[in-house]
């Protein structure tokens, strides 16, 4: 007797009471995992996977990424080193067409697992996995999918409905947060058995990166380089409402009337752009307020602050929060969301009370106007990065890839033993 998983990299031939693995038809020598992505913009979600598909170890593994065209983030599949960017418009959740490309694709390249990112995607590639027999992962990346945010209560509902079909049909689930994690168990009350929290991770720079003082670093900014006594406050962050940037200003503003001569350099772009600057105005602070856009290397920025904020009130993870620690700078965060899985405050660097501009401010005080405690919060945010390398997270990954394809083989087995 012969037993084959659909699409995974080996087959069983009983012998007496024992299994053996054998070749069989499908089987390359390599394990072909496909991430499928609706929005192929460079945010968090997709850095995030973007960095797994980078550390795979390419001798067993083959990434494919399947997303929407779009130049810059198929550059940015190719520059991590993945050579299988397939073109998928995935328009909305009930496109047939991109349901067919997928399960195709799957066929095609004989891709032994399905690794979805983000509702639409989700959906589509849950299910062309599930029509094609092989396993399927779902990474959540934010504590309020968009469903959360419909109005009509009918609506809701259905959205609520389609993601816990999702989560049934799906092997594992992971989390890039406990934050988010305890969200989504709250609403959509997945099995707990396929939850797993495997947060996002980083490129850790090389030691002469490190933050050591403006004047030693280049001036690689699209603005004039501010005095040199002016302390530079950094944000990296998606200009749309939940990041709370209003709060970054007010909390500015409240710094420069007591005297702290800075200037902030937020890197980003999106939807409040128009209000944030017309608010910088309001507040008396546009002179001390930069957008600076979308930086291709955010390091430009990061080595040259002085302390990095980040004032969203849910963040699911905080991947920026990372970075900025990675290079030394002491971080203020929220105390919410995914910055309580990452900053131990008062020792990688400080937590505050979201949505307070003034206690905000106080933290921003402290940090620029006390030189230990500065340091203290770079040495301890730069050990706290190293437990976040995206090469050990690309193992935990990797690890998890092996779990569904060998449950697969198992419950294959265990379904033909009467054969």
């Amino acid at each position: 007797m012969k037993i084959s998983y659909p699409g995974s990299q080996l087959c069983l031939r009983a012998r007496g009471t024992e299994f053996e693995a054998v070749p069989g038809k499908r089987i390359s020598p390599m394990i072909n995992v496909l991430h499928v992505v609706c929005y192929p913009e460079l945010y968090g979600t997709q850095r995030s996977m973007l960095s797994t598909v980078k550390c795979l170890n390419r001798s067993e593994f083959t990434p494919y990424v399947a997303a929407p065209d779009n130049a810059m983030f198929k550059n940015a599949v190719h520059d991590a080193g993945c050579a299988h960017f397939v073109d998928i418009p995935m328009r909305s959740a009930s496109d047939f067409s991109s349901f067919f490309m997928i399960k195709n694709l799957i066929h095609r390249r004989n891709i032994d697992v399905v690794h979805t990112h983000l509702g639409i995607s989700s959906f589509l590639g849950v299910s062309a996995a599930a029509s094609a027999g092989i396993p399927s992962i779902i990474t959540r990346h934010f504590i309020n999918d968009q469903y959360t945010r419909i109005i009509n209560p009918f609506k809701r509902i259905v959205s609520l409905s389609a993601y816990r079909w999702i989560n049934n049909r799906a092997e594992r689930i992971v989390f890039v947060s406990q934050a988010v994690k305890n969200a989504i168990i709250c609403r959509e009350n997945p099995n707990p058995m396929k939850c797993h929290v495997i947060p996002n991770g980083i490129a850790i720079p090389e030691p002469d990166s490190l933050h050591t003082s403006r004047e030693s670093q280049s001036w690689n900014l699209p603005i004039s380089k501010p005095p040199a006594n002016q302390k530079i406050v950094a944000c990296v962050a998606r200009l749309s409402p939940e990041k709370n940037l209003d709060i970054l200003l007010r909390a500015s503003a409240i710094c420069i009337e007591s005297g702290i001569d800075i200037c902030v350099i937020v890197a980003g772009n999106g939807p409040l752009h128009s209000d944030l600057v017309l608010l910088s105005k309001t507040l008396g602070i546009e002179a001390r307020l930069h957008f600076v856009g979308f930086l291709d290397n955010v390091y430009d920025l990061l080595s040259v602050a002085d302390v990095f904020v980040l004032p969203a009130a849910q963040e699911p993870f905080g991947i920026s929060i990372l970075e900025a620690m990675a290079v030394g700078l002491p971080v203020i965060a929220s105390k919410s969301g995914g910055a309580l899985d990452i900053v131990e405050s008062g020792i990688s660097g400080l937590l505050v009370p979201p949505s307070d501009p003034e206690a905000l401010a106080r933290a921003m005080i402290r940090v620029i106007g006390d030189q230990a405690l500065s340091d203290s919060l770079r040495r301890g945010g730069l050990a706290r990065a190293a437990q976040f390398d995206e090469r050990a997270v690309a193992r935990r990954m990797e690890n998890l890839y092996r779990e569904v394809l060998g449950e697969g083989i198992n419950s294959a087995a265990a379904g033909r033993l009467g054969d």
